[in-house]
């Protein structure tokens, strides 16, 4: 699923710790940032960063839209919002877990989005997409982020761009947007760690 090269630098940076440090067993706080609704794509990942910045579990999982699906750089694999969830699950604990490949991930203490920005405006989602071409009503824009990842032995940044797909849904008067899908873009040097490799490693 990941790089080889990208891989090993990831886990490298993450298990990579002197003998004497310890895990601080504090995980994120939750139910206690209010959100403002996502009236709009673009307050939509307004929102998105928010979560990601206040490791905030049960709002993204409200985020997420029922079909929501994650595309990584590997052309054809993608998961789903159970899949995704658990990843985010670990990311998010602020623990050190064992992921499904058996590999210990340093436990995250925080996360700062330093950098989220439109590069491409939303526009509709063509027709002819092979997962969201058929969801009403769905738009699709560019953004290009830099995420810094805090951990006992330092920090992973990540630099990239991703392509956001938001749906809505109409009550009476009000359309609020869900997050309905994220896909990783290649960017850069390929031996940079992407998202898909941050995502597949807490997996």
């Amino acid at each position: 699923m990941m790089r080889p090269l990208a891989a090993l630098l990831l886990i490298a940076a993450l298990a990579f710790s002197g003998c004497g440090d310890s895990e601080d067993p504090t995980g994120p706080i939750i139910d206690q940032h209010e959100y403002q609704p996502a009236v709009s794509p673009e307050a939509l990942l307004q929102v998105f960063v928010e979560i990601y910045e206040e490791r905030d579990l049960n709002a993204y999982d409200d985020l997420l839209d029922p079909r929501f699906r994650f595309s990584f750089l590997d052309e054809g694999f993608s998961w789903e919002k159970p899949e995704d969830l658990a990843s985010t699950d670990n990311l998010f604990s602020g623990e050190a877990r064992t992921n499904s490949q058996g590999q210990l991930t340093r436990a995250i203490s925080a996360i700062a989005v330093d950098r989220m920005l439109l590069t491409e405006g939303w526009t509709d989602v063509p027709a002819e997409h092979p997962s969201f071409g058929q969801v009403p009503g769905a738009r699709t824009a560019l953004y290009s982020h830099m995420i810094v990842f805090t951990h006992p032995a330092g920090t992973i940044t990540l630099s990239g761009r991703q392509r956001f797909f938001a749906a809505p849904t109409v009550t009476g008067s009000d359309t609020l947007w869900s997050l309905l899908g994220q896909e990783d873009i290649p960017f850069k040097s390929s031996a940079q760690p992407s998202w898909s490799d941050l995502k597949a490693l807490y997996r």
